[in-house]
């Protein structure tokens, strides 16, 4: 290494020879060799150097292992996250109409990733004098087997797309049948819906079970997912955590060292 050449320089070793003896550094020895006290010197040096190079070997493997972890972290978050799969947004100009969520509206669709981590439903505030309310949406599959369940409290006055994130990705099958459910609620607020504008579901009342089927409506909704199923993003983190051992042993060796 460039480094340890310049430590090793031969006229810096003599030089630190020299002040070590004129300090008293050497005593008993004025009678050795030059080469003799060189070579001690030497070793000294080199004893120096290796300290200084495994002490550098331990920070940028420490920063290693940060940098590690912080990938991990993105990684798993991003996958719970999901991207867009399925949507059904009402054309920009247009006026959706809506329904009040004591009904019980639903809307079925055909995922596109075999992962679902959330939705969003497109909600008004139609009646504010029914006060706050809390909003569910549930997965069902064909069967009408709740997959999954999200709510929250909504405030008065809140318009747009509301989010619902689920606990944990749920396995679907592409191109299967789901239903997005959002079960009675207050008045307060209204599920938009269009024309028939997404051609892979439509929207009900009361579920699919429900009496009223509207295969020329669908309501404005999305879905998101992540390319990467539940059981492979395990496994793909589990080996991180498998490197962040095997590093964390070389740490242990270098620090047995000298």
């Amino acid at each position: 290494m460039r480094g340890v050449a310049k430590v090793l320089d031969k006229g810096a070793i003599r030089e630190e020879i020299a002040g070590t003896a004129r300090r008293g550094g050497f005593p008993g020895m004025t009678g050795l060799g030059d080469d003799i006290g060189e070579e001690m010197m030497k070793g000294k040096l080199r004893e120096r150097v290796n300290t200084t190079t495994k002490e550098e070997v331990m920070r940028k493997t420490f920063m290693s292992v940060i940098f590690a972890v912080i990938f991990l972290l993105a990684a798993a978050l991003s996958a719970n996250a999901g991207i867009v799969d399925q949507s059904n947004l009402a054309q920009p100009g247009s006026t959706p109409g809506w329904l009040a969520m004591s009904w019980g509206i639903s809307q079925t669709f055909q995922p596109g990733l075999p992962t679902l981590t959330g939705v969003d439903i497109d909600i008004l505030t139609a009646n504010p004098q029914f006060g706050d309310a809390t909003i569910t949406a549930e997965i069902r599959n064909s069967s009408a087997q709740v997959l999954a369940s999200s709510s929250q409290l909504v405030s008065v006055g809140y318009n747009g797309l509301l989010h619902f994130d689920f606990a944990s990705a749920i396995p679907v099958t592409v191109g299967d049948t789901y239903e997005l459910y959002v079960p009675g609620s207050k008045d307060t607020f209204g599920w938009t819906y269009t024309g028939d504008t997404y051609p892979k579901g439509f929207r009900t009342l009361w579920g699919l079970a429900g009496p009223e089927a509207h295969p020329d409506e669908d309501c404005v909704f999305q879905t998101y997912g992540n390319p990467v199923p539940l059981p492979a993003s395990i496994l793909f983190f589990g080996t991180g955590l498998t490197g962040l051992a095997g590093i964390r042993l070389r740490i242990r060796h270098l620090g047995r060292m000298g």
